[in-house]
């Protein structure tokens, strides 16, 4: 069977659909050895990290105003017509409209459907029209919540039998660290002083709800005065004044914004956080709390979407809207070294259910199921 993949977000600044695709082909590597997985970018086939006797790259390009979707739409379908596959997996909203072979496409979340106000004009523009004929039209739709499942029958109307729901991994790199030294280390580089430390990773965006757990820790530091928070991540549309926001709080000192970290520093940070905090409002999946419950770290969130999904029992659950309610979950883990004892060891229980083995293995039965 010859398997063609999308593969051109290997490439470039890191992104969690090129994540996804490196897990899945990391495992691919030894799980399948028969088929012939033919990988297409838009890059050299030097720069290409998977080598392999049944991985073949691909890498395709146009002579001029090469881009996104003049690639998927001008220069994969030739290629295809005069090499054929017999599936095609794309692992984003979008596969072209001329076709000679079974589609799959993966469709992480469709917010931008359920919260069209979270997208300027352009990002609209850019992902529903797409994503509604990629629902439509492909054989098979893999998700990876049944939060998102249904979400996709809401709105896209199709049958429940074509979408089917593969949870993602956590990456084995997210364990608990001991070494004392690189805990230090991380502490120095990126200036925590303070004793303790709650930490956020992810896009700094409306759905996350950052100016409702800026507020609540605000709270927080009228009582635990010994403690900052540290916001990993970069600015997302609609943009939030994130420095007038601390300034408000006059807690710049007790606040941390390294923006994107380095990925081994990563999860460094998760072992050395007392408490994560993940306040948002909508998630396909949610890997971050799950990356923090790996490491061990307790984990606070909200009981909406997928979330409930992803960590089970494992995490406090609050109302992101609620500043109070918030407050007081942070402030209960911060000073109940029982209660982040518990949910420490339940956290890394629960983690170790999801692995990028089993998303890999998972998805290979699909490939050969459509067969």
């Amino acid at each position: 069977m010859k398997i063609g993949i999308d593969a051109r977000s290997l490439f470039g600044t890191p992104t969690g659909v090129g994540r996804y695709v490196a897990n899945i082909l990391d495992h691919l590597r030894s799980l399948d050895r028969e088929n012939t997985y033919r990988l297409y970018t838009d890059r050299p086939e030097a720069a290409f990290p998977f080598a392999q006797a049944n991985f073949q790259p691909t890498p395709l390009t146009l002579p001029v105003a090469q881009n996104y979707f003049t690639w998927l739409h001008l220069r994969l379908p030739p290629e295809l017509l005069r090499r054929p596959v017999d599936i095609f997996h794309f692992p984003f909203y979008t596969m072209p409209i001329i076709r000679n072979y079974k589609t799959i496409v993966t469709l992480h979340d469709i917010t931008f459907e359920v919260h069209p106000e979270w997208y300027s004009w352009k990002g609209r523009v850019a992902t529903r029209p797409f994503a509604r004929y990629a629902a439509c039209h492909a054989d098979v739709i893999l998700t990876d919540s049944n939060s998102s499942k249904q979400d996709i029958l809401r709105y896209y109307h199709v049958a429940d039998s074509k979408v089917t729901v593969i949870p993602l991994g956590v990456e084995t790199r997210f364990a608990r660290i001991e070494d004392r030294e690189r805990k230090e280390a991380i502490r120095a580089k990126y200036h925590v002083t303070w004793p303790q430390m709650v930490l956020y990773v992810g896009s700094i965006h409306t759905r996350r709800n950052i100016e409702s757990l800026i507020r609540a820790f605000q709270h927080v530091c009228r009582t635990n005065q010994d403690v900052c928070l540290m916001l990993v991540g970069k600015r997302e549309y609609p943009y939030l004044d994130l420095p007038r926001l601390i300034d408000e709080t006059g807690l710049r000192e007790h606040i941390v914004c390294p923006g994107y970290v380095a990925d081994d520093d990563l999860p460094i940070l998760y072992n050395i956080a007392d408490v994560f905090v993940y306040p948002s409002s909508y998630e396909g999946f949610g890997l971050p709390p799950l990356e923090a419950m790996a490491c061990g770290t307790p984990v606070m969130t909200c009981n909406n979407t997928s979330l409930p999904e992803v960590v089970g029992d494992a995490a406090i659950f609050v109302d992101p809207l609620n500043i109070a309610e918030m407050a007081d979950a942070m402030r209960l883990l911060l000073n109940d070294g029982s209660l982040r004892q518990n949910l420490s060891e339940k956290g890394i229980r629960r983690a170790s259910a999801f692995s990028w083995k089993r998303t890999a293995q998972e998805t290979l039965a699909v490939y050969q199921r459509l067969m």
